[in-house]
């Protein structure tokens, strides 16, 4: 028997050799910078209870921008990018998700990939769920024992502190309340090839 991936989505989930270096750089840049400029989150944002950073040049951070680029230099190679396109990272933020908080389901406009980085991420802080958004595949469910990325209407995954989650922007996600004693930390950031 053959099994066929048929129009599956992807997630790529890279952890970089640095990645404890780079979260320092990251939880140091944000509580000095993006921090001490606190500005309300936009009406479009996603967090229920967190704090939304202003955006701010990912270039800022170089053991961070050099981690980035590289993540998006080996998605990019297994999606077959065309190596003539230019790689623009159009947006990046910071998100802090205090106990209690959340994000809505939404997706990322004007992009084609994004992404999120884990400086910080205590137990129990809350995963990051993607839901199909085939709506015509779970009019009829089938009867499984066990859900599967073939049957499951949603992914769920527990991130970890270091770990870069890249998906196509279309792509539906929310991430879970924060049931830890402490904040979560991301950096999220979205990617256009022009």
């Amino acid at each position: 028997m053959a099994t066929i991936p048929c129009f599956s989505t992807p997630l790529w989930c890279i952890q970089p050799e640095n990645h404890q270096a780079i979260n320092e750089e990251l939880l140091e840049y944000i509580n000095e910078v993006l921090l001490s400029s606190r500005v309300p989150p936009e009406d479009n944002s996603s967090a229920v209870g967190g704090y939304q950073s202003q955006k701010f040049d990912f270039r800022d951070t170089p053991l961070f921008s050099a981690a980035l680029e590289e993540t998006i230099s080996q998605v990019s190679g297994e999606l077959m990018i065309d190596p003539k396109c230019k790689t623009i990272v159009t947006d990046c933020w910071a998100n802090i998700n205090s106990p209690g908080s959340y994000n809505r389901k939404h997706t990322h406009f004007n992009s084609m990939l994004s992404g999120v980085y884990y400086p910080s991420v205590p137990d129990n802080s809350g995963q990051i769920v993607f839901t199909d958004p085939r709506i015509q595949a779970y009019v009829i469910t089938l009867p499984v024992t066990k859900k599967t990325g073939f049957t499951s209407r949603q992914i769920r995954r527990a991130p970890q502190a270091g770990e870069f989650i890249l998906f196509p922007s279309w792509l539906e996600h929310s991430v879970g309340v924060n049931e830890s004693e402490e904040e979560r930390v991301s950096v999220a950031f979205n990617v256009f090839f022009d």
